[in-house]
């Protein structure tokens, strides 16, 4: 019964994770317009630890869920006042989120 609920806890964080999408050339190009000295890995890492720290309390909004305007008050509130997230960490979930919702979604045909 134990290793159902873990198996059901991971196939969940999974789910989460794909609405949450992987940064690409294209965000880090949209980040450093608002924060010049932005890299993908800092992108990378700010993905990394809103996955790992917004699923553990709540489904994991994706970044279109608020505006960019919107986003960096909820992540100061949420990580600073709730989850006890540090500054620095803060500033990377941030920088994800935001640049991730002002990313146009690929064109498909």
């Amino acid at each position: 019964m134990k290793s159902m609920a873990i198996v059901m806890l991971l196939i969940g964080l999974t789910a989460c994770a794909t609405m949450v999408p992987e940064p690409t050339p294209a965000q880090l190009e949209i980040a450093q317009n608002r924060w010049p000295t932005a890299t993908l890995a800092e992108l990378t890492e700010g993905r990394r630890i809103f996955v790992n720290q917004c699923s553990g309390c709540h489904n994991l909004p994706p970044p279109s869920e608020l505006t960019p305007a919107e986003w960096p008050a909820t992540i100061q509130e949420m990580g600073a006042e709730y989850a006890k997230i540090s500054a620095a960490d803060i500033e990377l979930i941030t920088k994800y989120v935001v640049s991730a919702r002002e990313t146009p979604e690929p064109k498909t045909d």
